[in-house]
């Protein structure tokens, strides 16, 4: 009865990718997701959607030398792309991460 988005991203230079799966949680109602990267680590985490239709999200991350939560903000512009600010826990401290356009292209996951 359930229903899955799949999300698959690529760098342009082909090193690292990865699929996101988006579900609904049937107990709370909240739009969970696990991320699998070809980088050999994984998250879990849920998105909070604004209203402006932005959201906000915050995710464990398993497997990472030293990456163990990250943060991140974003949106779908009228172009079609995706744009997403990120920051990392590390260390026991917030550092910022990344800023990224996402755009579809043909490119295969590594």
């Amino acid at each position: 009865g359930g229903s899955v988005l799949v999300n698959r991203h690529a760098l342009e230079d082909g090193s690292y990718g990865g699929v996101t799966y988006v579900y609904e949680n049937g107990q709370t109602g909240s739009l969970d997701y696990v991320y699998v990267t070809s980088a050999g680590f994984h998250t879990t985490g849920t998105f909070v959607l604004g209203t402006d239709g932005s959201w906000t999200a915050e995710e464990a991350v398993t497997g990472h030398d030293t990456i163990t939560r990250v943060r991140s903000t974003g949106r779908i512009t009228p172009e079609g792309t995706m744009t997403m600010t990120s920051e990392y826990f590390a260390k026991g401290e917030w550092s910022p991460g990344r800023n990224v356009v996402y755009a579809q292209v043909d490119a295969d996951i590594p």
